[in-house]
């Protein structure tokens, strides 16, 4: 299968393809999980697709964050099943449904450009999902919006509220703010990805300057060291991660651009693109520390 269209970075991408690099099972089926602009339906294609064409593997259990499993296959058929209950229970706006008490739901745009707010949808409540996206697609420019909060309100509680991220097409993208909806008690959990840690092989050198298109800020970065060494030291150099690690172990560090310097900084590596505009103002910093890093990697390299 080609799981490559589920890793976000076009230079990572790049990259994988010119070492001949390919994600084994259980690699390929957290790429799909993490891909932000992937839709749930997609996901679902993707996971299918793997237990189809590629060789099922158990899963030691790692740290506190999941559970061991004996087949990736089956926990992918549960969690496939966890995630379409959430959705089912999303949009079941029914009393019985919902402890015989009235939701509502209502829609927040969040947009590409970080200074543009949402009034557009400012005190609008609907009575279904099916109301609210009917009105939306009537009345809403999807110009320039990266996705939809989705909230579904339990009318006497507040605090009783659920989340859903959906694409500007009504397509759910994410159910991680639903795992109150379905919780049977097992290791159907949002944790299990989030429990792992891998290595990936990665273009980028100490000196290059980067970005992360899905983060809001569009802030260019300098990549302050090296990303990981020759592959035969990592099971040593990194025995702790590699046995304990999870997602959030999972960045590089980075330099952010100050008025004086740099200041430091750690990302998630998979969405890294190069940096390729014009450095101004702070942001000129950037060059000036790049072109001592590029320098020393010639000399030690």
């Amino acid at each position: 299968m080609d799981v490559l269209r589920f890793v976000e970075s076009e230079a990572i991408k790049d990259y994988w393809l010119r070492l001949g690099y390919r994600p084994n099972s259980l690699e390929s089926a957290y790429l799909i999980y993490r891909c932000g602009n992937a839709t749930l339906k997609e996901k679902h294609d993707a996971w299918n697709e793997l237990i189809e064409t590629m060789p099922d593997c158990s899963v030691e259990k790692r740290n506190e964050w999941m559970t061991a499993q004996k087949s990736l296959h089956d926990f992918l058929r549960r969690y496939m099943a966890y995630e379409d209950c959430c959705v089912e229970k999303f949009l079941d706006a029914t009393p019985e449904g919902n402890n015989g008490r009235l939701v509502v739901y209502t829609l927040k745009n969040h947009y590409r450009n970080a200074n543009k707010v949402d009034n557009e949808l400012a005190n609008k409540a609907f009575s279904s999902f099916e109301s609210a996206k009917t009105y939306y697609q009537q009345n809403v420019d999807t110009d320039g919006i990266e996705y939809i909060e989705c909230a579904k309100i339990t009318v006497d509680d507040a605090n009783d509220t659920s989340f859903v991220s959906i694409s500007p097409f009504f397509d759910f993208m994410s159910v991680g703010g639903l795992s109150d909806l379905y919780n049977d008690g097992s290791e159907n959990s949002l944790a299990f990805f989030e429990g792992l840690f891998f290595i990936f092989p990665l273009p980028f050198r100490a000196g290059d300057i980067v970005w992360d298109p899905a983060c809001r800020d569009r802030e260019p970065y300098l990549i302050i060291e090296n990303c990981f060494e020759a592959e035969a030291e990592l099971p040593t150099k990194y025995k702790h991660m590699y046995e304990h690690g999870d997602t959030t172990d999972m960045q590089i560090r980075l330099g952010a651009a100050e008025e004086h310097g740099v200041s430091f900084t750690h990302k998630d590596y998979l969405r890294l693109e190069y940096y390729t505009k014009e450095l101004l103002g702070r942001h000129e910093n950037l060059e000036k520390y790049s072109r001592m890093l590029l320098r020393r990697n010639r000399f030690s390299g």
